[in-house]
């Protein structure tokens, strides 16, 4: 079982990073923490279990730490709006298991930031 953050990839039409950067309001408050991770290291850590031939588990698959949504709307270069109402949310887990059988997990910031690189490409 993959419990996953929140998913960063080109055709996802929802979450955080989609409504900054489609300048839609929040319904989170700019200081609250997210963990994020992109689609392909997603795939990436599916095909790494599968060879290992890792069955009957649980991990929590998500950049390590956190980020905000403000610091997500610096990085994009986006200003952020939040709704009326916005909640303060923190969503993380402990990525230590993972870790320990796909050792090139990147932070949340860094998955956040190669997420904007790609958008830019395109």
């Amino acid at each position: 079982i993959l419990r996953l953050a929140a998913l960063l990839g080109r055709r996802l039409k929802k979450g955080i990073v989609y409504d900054i950067l489609h300048d839609n309001e929040l319904y989170v408050a700019l200081d609250s923490r997210v963990q994020f991770i992109t689609t392909d290291t997603v795939a990436d850590i599916i095909k790494t279990l599968l060879k290992k031939k890792t069955s009957r588990e649980v991990f929590n698959a998500g950049g390590v730490g956190t980020i905000t949504p403000a610091d997500v709307g610096v990085l994009a270069e986006k200003p952020v709006r939040v709704r009326d109402g916005a909640t303060l949310q923190q969503y993380e887990m402990s990525t230590e298991k993972i870790r320990g059988v796909y050792n090139t997990l990147k932070t949340s910031e860094e998955y956040v930031k190669v997420f904007l690189e790609a958008k830019l490409l395109v």
